[in-house]
């Protein structure tokens, strides 16, 4: 056979082995992958029982819950506003430093004021 009658062969026997390996891949994550993600018991002659929730879950906890979330979220919130501004007042010192050294150096400044070290706002 010449190389020009092997490369069709080659491919066809490469996506043969490609089609086999991704099959036995999807295979193995349909056995292992998701088996256990549905809770149910089963009871000794093979019968599945699915669980019930605590009887202790009512509207008005989850609704108590979901005012401590929100709360909790609030709080997360007003402090990422306070580390942004730390961390302007930061960056606006390490600016003036630079720009400090850079006029004692007889250097025009490495970064614009509004350079931010590619992080958006």
């Amino acid at each position: 056979m010449t190389e020009r009658n092997m490369r069709p062969n080659n491919r066809i026997k490469n996506l043969l082995i490609a089609g086999a390996v991704t099959g036995l891949l999807l295979a193995t994550l349909l056995a292992l992958g998701f088996r256990g993600t549905v809770r149910a018991t089963e009871d000794p002659a093979g019968n599945v029982q699915p669980q019930t929730l605590p009887a202790d879950i009512t509207t008005t906890n989850l609704q108590a819950e979901n005012a401590q979330l929100r709360s909790a979220v609030n709080t997360l919130l007003n402090r990422e506003g306070q580390y942004q501004q730390q961390l302007e007042l930061a960056n606006q010192a390490i600016l003036q430093l630079q720009s400090q050294l850079s006029q004692a150096n007889g250097q025009p400044p490495s970064f614009r004021s509004d350079d931010h070290g590619g992080f958006d706002d």
